[in-house]
This record gives structure tokens, C-alpha cells and sequence, in this order.
């Protein structure tokens, strides 16, 4: 068993690992949290990640198509 501490960004869905770490794809982990009080930087830089941009426009984009189904009408 191998123990590696990393800093890692939780997105409301996912962890996003702030460093790299040796594991192969798919690897199934135990994760401990501790959480930490963000800075303004840390903040700037996670507004500008483009994973984390990826992922939330994603989020972003299957919110929108589900409330449009809500509103659509139906002409039958």
C-alpha cells in the first residue's frame, strides 16, 4: 500500500488533484478530507482551470437542457 498526501479542488462533483500523482487511470483510492480556508489567488487560478471550466459548462449545459424541458410546448 502506498500513501501519498496531494491537494486536491472538490467542484461540488469531483476532486481535481492541484498536483500530479503516480497512479494509473482508474486506480480506486481512499481519500481523507481535510478542507482549508481558499485565498483570492487560489480562486483566480480555479476560475481559470480549463478542467474545471470544462466540467461546469458541462453542469452548466444538461441544468439549461433540463429546465427547458420544463418549458417547451407541446403542439400534438
Amino acid at each position: 500500500m502506498i500513501s501519498q498526501k496531494i491537494t486536491a479542488v472538490f467542484n461540488g462533483e469531483a476532486f481535481y488533484p492541484m498536483e500530479t500523482c503516480n497512479l494509473k487511470p482508474n486506480t480506486k483510492v481512499t481519500i481523507t478530507i481535510e478542507t482549508e480556508l481558499m485565498d483570492e489567488e487560489q480562486l483566480k487560478m480555479m476560475a481559470n482551470d480549463p478542467d474545471i471550466l470544462e466540467v461546469t459548462n458541462a453542469i452548466n449545459q444538461e441544468f439549461m437542457i433540463t429546465e427547458m424541458d420544463g418549458l417547451t410546448e407541446n403542439d400534438d
